[in-house]
């Protein structure tokens, strides 16, 4: 796997020039050639961005953040071969802006994480003001740290966010970095939160998995259901 970075060359303050340069992860530097093509692939919910010239993987990573990659590679390569289609670098980002642009749709997740020894139960829930639009009792008894608890959460945004979906996501529960958030730039925003009586649907949720020890998960479709509804049916 292989860095590329752009390297700028200044003569009296001012731009002469700017060389591609590629890092390997020994250290190596070496010259980088515009004009070459990407090639993102796709296998099991994760992206592969490959130069073509050289062979060489220069990112890898969730598809929420596949098109960002591209986007971030530091050098505008003159195709991009997407799914097996060719496209300029203008008319490939001319269709993912545009796909960026129609995230319009604001939908709220919240989840809660109880962390035994050697398991985890979490407790999401997707909503808006006042429609619920599915709930997930969630248990792993593999998930130890909080960066695999948060992985729970993280498989379930991708499988229930839509394209035209922006997601706010409130954490209860579980110490998380930055760094957790980075696939979903762009398409959800994170929100640790203290815990409160605003947790309590989600923490039984968590509550639930651990005491059966396994997973249910329930999706109310496009539509939704009226929360008040999905309450007093758990309720009862």
């Amino acid at each position: 796997m292989a860095c590329v970075s752009a390297v700028n060359t200044y003569i009296s303050n001012t731009f002469s020039k700017r060389d591609l340069i590629k890092t390997d992860r020994a250290g190596n530097v070496t010259p980088f050639f515009n004009g070459s093509t990407l090639t993102l692939s796709f296998e099991n919910g994760k992206y592969t961005v490959t130069i073509d010239k050289t062979g060489e993987v220069i990112d890898r990573g969730k598809t929420t953040n596949c098109i960002r990659s591209v986007y971030s590679a530091r050098f505008k390569p003159d195709y991009v071969i997407d799914e097996g289609k060719e496209y300029s670098y203008a008319d490939f980002t001319e269709i993912y802006d545009s796909l960026e642009d129609q995230r319009q749709q604001k939908v709220k997740y919240k989840a809660y994480f109880i962390q035994n020894e050697g398991e985890t139960g979490v407790g999401i829930v997707k909503y808006s003001e006042d429609k619920t639009y599915a709930i997930a009792s969630i248990y792993d008894n593999e998930a130890e740290t909080n960066r695999q608890a948060f992985g729970i959460l993280e498989r379930y945004l991708h499988e229930t966010l839509d394209l035209e979906e922006f997601g706010f996501a409130r954490i209860g529960n579980l110490n998380v970095k930055k760094s957790f958030f980075e696939n979903f730039i762009g398409a959800v925003y994170f929100q640790k939160e203290s815990n409160g009586n605003k947790f309590n649907e989600v923490e039984q949720l968590a509550a639930d998995a651990i005491k059966r020890k396994s997973t249910i998960l329930e999706n109310f479709g496009d539509e939704g259901l009226p929360s008040n509804k999905i309450k007093k049916e758990r309720a009862e």
